[in-house]
């Protein structure tokens, strides 16, 4: 049996791509379950067309771009975004999202270091996922959650001070319930992904 879901346009995540193997494919159809606007970065386009997917736009070199309008003909439209080698296809990517007025993004990527750069960015949700890990970016620098007794939670930046409530020092609720995370800046939350 299919569901059917009503959703304004622009009004999901996008989904940006820039390492697929970040989480299970299982867990990729998740996040593609409401037919968001699929970004994906240049060295990702075999994988992502491989999984059957309508691709929406392409974050590539401008020495690659020719090729690839000809390559990814049978997924037009398709919007093209050029970067110079001495630019950041993440930063990129964001710069497109917020000029686009999207709200939220679901990204992928490889490197923990990325949360570095996604902190600069406060017009908009961000989602990172890395390793089969959540790491959601608190800009309101309180984070809440209902979680089972022993869940793990990890905060980047690694060093911060932080407070809160039902985590033992080691980051992991002492019971089922309600935890909290609250700092004085803004910071990223990592969950495992079960």
């Amino acid at each position: 049996m299919s569901s059917h879901h009503i959703v304004k346009e622009d009004q999901e995540p996008a989904l940006f791509i820039l390492a697929s193997e970040a989480l299970s494919f299982e867990k990729i159809q998740e996040l593609l379950e409401w037919s968001p606007t699929i970004i994906v970065a240049e060295w990702e386009i075999n994988k992502v067309k491989a999984w059957g997917i309508k691709l929406d736009v392409v974050l590539c070199a401008e020495a690659s771009l020719e090729k690839l309008k000809e390559e990814l003909g049978d997924q037009a439209p398709i919007k093209f975004i050029t970067f110079h080698s001495t630019e950041d296809c993440l930063a990129t990517g964001m710069y497109f999202l917020l000029a686009a007025k999207y709200r939220a993004v679901n990204i992928l990527t490889e490197a923990t270091d990325s949360l570095s750069l996604l902190s600069t960015f406060h017009n908009i949700d961000i989602d990172a996922f890395i390793a089969n890990r959540k790491w959601s970016f608190i800009q309101k620098m309180k984070f809440e959650k209902w979680v089972e007794e022993g869940t793990p939670f990890q905060v980047y930046p690694r060093q911060l001070a932080i407070s809160t409530t039902g985590l033992t020092s080691a980051l992991k609720s002492n019971s089922s319930g309600m935890i909290s995370i609250t700092a004085a800046i803004s910071f990223w939350v990592g969950e495992e992904l079960l």
